[in-house]
């Protein structure tokens, strides 16, 4: 596989671990102290998306939500069952696909949802390679209700996931019954086509270079 240069997204470090892992549960010292922490900053996510010094009212925050998936970038699938699927992922390069209409559309670095999928914009929340990705990028993913939440690390498995990503990723999995997986790049194709053929409503944040 041919790699070219990441772009500016940051430098990032390449990290030891396993190529895929489920986040499950944890032990804590004080327990429940960190499912209502993770609620906090759940709860908070739109702020972290929003600019600096915006004030949002519950009302905005739904509005932006919608805005979000309904830009003009985005692809928007005719069914939300089953759809988008994903075609391909190649360095650079990633092609979803509607299998109602046949219609494609490729991206760079993307979020998928049941029934459609937008750019991935690390400017919209600061997103940098270290700390990696945030909870604020995750968030309008979680709307869309979705059993499975695949987050990707990178080609090369340089881009970190935020450790208050970790932190939320890891109690609600417990609290709401959403299943969280980590995988580098390359596996999410793959991944992602066995849920969405199974039944499952799944979301994903992908990465498609380092």
């Amino acid at each position: 596989m041919a790699q070219g240069r990441c772009g500016p997204r940051g430098t990032g470090q390449r990290t030891a671990g396993p190529a895929a892992s489920r986040l499950g549960g944890f032990a804590s010292d004080r327990p429940g102290q960190m499912s209502r922490r993770a609620a906090r900053l759940m709860a908070c996510a739109a702020c972290l998306a929003a600019p600096a010094g915006a004030v949002l009212s519950e009302a905005s925050v739904d509005d932006r939500a919608a805005q979000t998936h309904t830009r003009r970038d985005a692809f928007h699938c005719q069914a939300s069952t089953n759809c988008p699927e994903v075609s391909s992922i190649s360095w650079g390069k990633i092609v979803v696909r509607d299998p109602a209409t046949g219609n494609t559309q490729q991206f760079r670095d993307i979020k998928i949802w049941p029934g459609g999928a937008k750019p991935w914009d690390w400017r919209e929340t600061g997103t940098r390679h270290s700390p990696g990705t945030q909870l604020a990028d995750v968030h309008e993913l979680l709307q869309s209700n979705p059993e499975v939440v695949i987050v990707s690390r990178g080609m090369s498995q340089r881009l970190h996931v935020s450790p208050e990503l970790q932190e939320v990723m890891r109690a609600a999995e417990g609290d709401s019954g959403v299943r969280w997986l980590e995988l580098p790049s390359d596996k999410v194709a793959e991944t992602y086509s066995e849920l969405l053929s199974s039944g499952r409503r799944v979301a994903a944040i992908v990465h498609s270079t380092c």
